[in-house]
């Protein structure tokens, strides 16, 4: 009879990841699941039966080194997009509405201006949104065709040195708190741009949607342009 290898189960690991990742992965990893544990967990009842949300928890995730891992930023806890993912699994075990948090600050609104942005539009928002100072929110849903840029509405309309923003935006997270919103629009030659909006300012309406039964953690918002100047 050939011999037969068994391994004992491991309900907090049945795949064995943890064998897989590198020391720094797993440093990552465990130093997320701590913060998450010390700063998340205690909130994560009341916010879900209230819908409630504390703007001061960014700056407790960004002083905590949360954003910007994928990016290699630093003073953030790991560095690559393994990282990344470890670190967004250990919030969503809290609740996926705190993991979104952190999809929406650094994932989408950070990532986008580290690749994409200026000089000048990197020097004044990264560093800002890595320690939490500053709230971003990525405005790309719409009420008819979902994140779908090929049927979006919301249009960027040249006016003198700069466009007007004029649209609407569904599920935008963070947006009723955030100091700046990357919104996404169709240019008149067909191009998608990104501009990066300050809130409040005029023109701009952000309303909070309430009664969802997922993501309560995390306020999602209805977003209004009427007119929104960028230069």
């Amino acid at each position: 009879m050939g011999s037969r290898l068994f391994l004992k189960h491991q309900w907090k690991d049945p795949f064995l990841i943890k064998s897989l990742l590198s020391h720094k992965d797993q440093a990552c990893y465990e130093k997320a699941k701590t913060i998450a544990k010390a700063y998340l967990e205690p909130l994560v009842d009341e916010a879900y039966e209230k819908e409630s949300f504390q703007k001061d928890l960014l700056k407790t995730l960004g002083r905590q080194g949360l954003f910007g891992v994928q990016l290699g930023l630093k003073g953030a806890i790991g560095s690559g997009y393994l990282a990344y993912g470890l670190a967004c699994r250990a919030l969503e075990a809290i609740d996926s509405g705190f993991r979104s948090i952190l999809s929406v600050q650094s994932g989408l609104a950070m990532q986008a201006i580290y690749y994409f942005g200026s000089d000048v539009q990197k020097k004044e928002y990264l560093e800002a949104l890595q320690t939490g100072q500053k709230i971003a929110a990525f405005a790309l849903t719409e009420p008819q065709g979902g994140s779908d840029p090929s049927v979006m509405q919301t249009r960027a309309i040249k006016k003198g040195k700069g466009v007007l923003l004029q649209g609407q935006k569904r599920w935008i997270g963070l947006a009723d708190v955030a100091d700046l919103i990357l919104v996404w629009a169709q240019a008149e030659d067909g191009r998608v741009l990104g501009c990066l909006v300050d809130s409040p300012q005029k023109g701009l309406k952000v309303q909070k949607i309430k009664g969802k039964l997922s993501l309560r953690t995390l306020p999602s918002c209805d977003v209004f342009l009427e007119d929104v100047f960028v230069p």
